[in-house]
């Protein structure tokens, strides 16, 4: 029996969705099920080829594009193209989607932004985090991927009108239903390692992957500076609540001796990782 039947936020999700898509969905499980027992008679409606995809994420490609260590960072791209490829192809078994159906593209984000990863129907392109893929490793290829294929998913649902555009975009109930039958947590945010985190797990970690990090890192937002009536605290807040309370539409106070925090006219902005020696 398919552990999602079971599953209360899936059950939840499901429940609010249009009974279209809802019987649609409970034909997806059934072959899931039948594909776990090994029974599922599915031809691929796509043959892709996964040596041809690997091959765009060579050494020498990679090396054209990131300078810092690109055997690193194409061992991973692979690693993540092949994991696409995969829930890629799982899709065709379960959604038993027609030959309409075709891979995307797959690009990564080497620029130093804290997105995740995207989706974008218009050209049909996955992007993945390049930072956030070699930070995160197993984590992003088991959440962040499956995350952004419901999203190809839905999309394709759209088109063959299961579904409404509305019901189709975003991380609604429908969204949900799709990412935990690929096997995501279905939550619409995800929480990435912070910078301590990240520091620790780079304690004990090889200088190229150290290097090849802090080189993609994103840039740390700027933090504002604050004090109080504390002798010698100093509080930081970021863009927004500084925004806040230099327009006085609200006051932020010290939790410890209850005064009304006071902008020192500085700010700073920190690094996100320390020279590892």
């Amino acid at each position: 029996m398919n552990t999602l039947a079971t599953d209360k936020k899936f059950l939840e999700s499901l429940q609010k969705l249009p009974p279209k898509f809802v019987h649609y969905i409970q034909e997806v499980l059934q072959r899931q099920e039948l594909k776990q027992a090994g029974n599922l008679n599915s031809p691929k409606a796509n043959q892709v080829s996964l040596v041809k995809l690997l091959s765009q994420y060579s050494i020498t490609k990679v090396n054209q594009q990131q300078k810092i260590y690109p055997a690193l960072v194409s061992s991973w791209m692979q690693k993540a193209v092949k994991a696409s490829y995969q829930v890629y192809n799982h899709i065709l078994d379960i959604f038993a989607f027609s030959s309409a159906f075709t891979f995307p593209q797959i690009a990564f984000e080497q620029r130093r932004v804290r997105i995740l990863g995207s989706y974008s129907p218009g050209i049909h392109t996955v992007t993945y985090s390049l930072f956030a893929l070699l930070s995160e490793k197993e984590k992003f290829i088991n959440e962040i991927i499956p995350h952004e294929f419901a999203h190809v998913v839905l999309f394709h649902a759209y088109q063959l009108k299961l579904i409404s555009r509305k019901e189709a975009m975003g991380h609604g109930h429908a969204f949900k239903v799709v990412a935990m039958i690929l096997g995501s947590s279905g939550n619409s945010t995800y929480c990435t390692l912070n910078a301590k985190q990240i520091e620790e797990m780079l304690h004990n970690a090889s200088h190229e992957e150290y290097k090849a990090l802090t080189n993609l890192a994103p840039k740390r937002r700027t933090e504002y500076l604050y004090s109080c009536a504390c002798p010698e605290r100093i509080h930081s807040l970021k863009a927004t609540r500084h925004k806040r309370m230099q327009s006085k539409q609200t006051n932020y106070i010290c939790t410890t001796c209850r005064s009304s925090l006071i902008f020192t006219g500085n700010s700073r902005q920190p690094n996100l990782f320390v020279d590892k020696k």
